[in-house]
């Protein structure tokens, strides 16, 4: 039987340590350009500082995290990383804040003509780009890439880019995927040119993630998993054990040519170590044995890391948030009344604590976390209703029915608080011998 699951939503956590940022909105997809950046790449960000040059960064995790695909890997801790390793054709806007969700042209030259009614987007890619190996990046290559997305079975190949012409077909037999009429490079033009089934304005935004990223023709039509792929930003993986270490090192072909999309690095190379205990990983950074921990501070050591080393202490917004999911395939959770009286249930405040408290979490009640584009302030399970969680539903209130009704199977007398106008359903729903309402 499949899993089918669902999210309950319990809190974003709203600070971390992180190289860089990433997140998805939507965009347009109608005129002769796309409008979701109004620059070509030239426009400066924060200046480089050259005092900073220089150096090893030392970074310590208490894990690996798995494969080192772009492709193919789907976890934040990745994903910083190939930041300053790989390129799309588009990227998010190397800065911070709001405007980090902006989408710039990486290895296009530009934002791509849209036309066709919003289903074609043509990119011109930006000459003089070169891979780690030293070979220039192609429309070959980009073309190839495409298709790799679902040769490899990329997590996102079904979802992000199942829109494009020919993408059903690889779906199917990703082995002899083609995007023939869905992907098309002109080598003369310099130009790919992608087509899709029907306007998606968050296209875009979809080829600013590490999925998308252009890698070298010639590469694995499967999962590279610990053999590190030639990549085009400023840093390159010299070796690789998910047992013991990362190193990345400067790629030697590197220029910068948008300090938006990919800038030049600062260190000269990246050490990263896993294996630590997420206290050792504290006490490294503490003893300037590490720069920067991945994993979250356990929470007996952040009034230590907030007081005796509050100058070492960044704090940074992260648009996430952390859930429990819940099979609907198996009772009680095949219920949605079950489903529900867990979100009224729960005490976000509590989980809130697990994340360190109120200054690096908050209560969350939505799938788009607070700072995400598209984020609403709403929330349907807290006691009086509101915008935002105040408090778990506690029994004898005017949001909550009085009565608990049982869930589970027999011999499991959970109590569950469940809203106004509901207990007549929840009790004709449990009403078979094993489960029965209260009275």
């Amino acid at each position: 039987m499949s899993r089918i699951t669902r999210r309950t939503t319990f809190a974003a956590v709203t600070a971390t340590l992180a190289l860089t940022a990433t997140a998805c909105s939507s965009s347009d997809g109608g005129g002769t350009s796309n409008p979701t950046s109004t620059t070509t790449g030239g426009a400066q960000s924060t200046a480089f500082q050259p005092a900073h040059k220089g150096g090893t960064l030392k970074l310590v995790a208490h894990a690996a995290a798995g494969s080192f695909d772009p492709q193919v890997n789907y976890t934040l801790q990745y994903w910083q990383l190939y930041q300053s390793m790989y390129d799309g054709l588009l990227a998010f806007k190397k800065t911070g804040g709001q405007e980090s969700f902006t989408v710039v042209p990486d290895l296009a030259a530009a934002m791509p003509v849209v036309s066709n009614g919003g289903k074609t987007y043509t990119f011109t890619l930006r000459k003089g780009i070169r891979f780690s190996t030293g070979k220039p990046v192609t429309t070959d290559d980009v073309v190839a890439s495409f298709q790799r997305i679902f040769k490899v079975s990329s997590p996102t190949a079904g979802t992000f880019y199942n829109g494009v012409v020919g993408a059903d077909a690889c779906l199917k037999t990703p082995a002899s995927c083609t995007l023939a009429k869905g992907v098309v490079g002109d080598t003369a033009a310099g130009t790919v040119t992608v087509n899709l089934t029907a306007p998606d304005p968050e296209f875009p935004y979809k080829l600013a993630v590490p999925h998308a990223s252009i890698l070298p023709k010639d590469s694995p039509a499967k999962d590279a998993g610990t053999k590190p792929l030639p990549t085009t930003g400023p840093y390159m993986a010299a070796s690789y054990d998910p047992n013991r270490a990362l190193k990345l090192v400067r790629n030697p072909y590197f220029k910068e040519w948008s300090r938006e999309a990919q800038p030049q690095a600062y260190a000269d190379d990246v050490d990263y170590t896993f294996g630590q205990t997420v206290e050792s990983e504290v006490t490294a950074v503490q003893n300037g044995q590490a720069d920067w921990m991945f994993d979250p501070p356990p929470a007996d050591r952040l009034g230590e890391i907030g007081t005796t080393y509050a100058s070492q202490a960044h704090v940074n917004p992260l648009t996430a948030f952390w859930y429990v999911t819940l099979n609907v395939n198996s009772a009680p959770f095949n219920n949605k009344l079950a489903r529900q009286a867990i979100n009224w249930a729960v005490d976000r405040n509590a989980v809130v604590g697990l994340y360190g408290g109120k200054n690096l979490a908050s209560p969350a009640c939505t799938i788009l976390p607070p700072g995400f584009p598209g984020h609403v302030d709403r929330c349907q399970y807290t006691k009086g209703g509101g915008n935002s969680w105040s408090a778990r539903c506690p029994a004898r209130h005017d949001r909550c029915d009085e009565r608990p009704v049982l869930t589970g199977e027999s011999g499991h007398r959970d109590a569950c608080w469940l809203p106004p106008g509901e207990r007549a359903s929840a009790r004709t729903a449990h009403s078979t011998p094993d489960r029965k309402a209260a009275p």
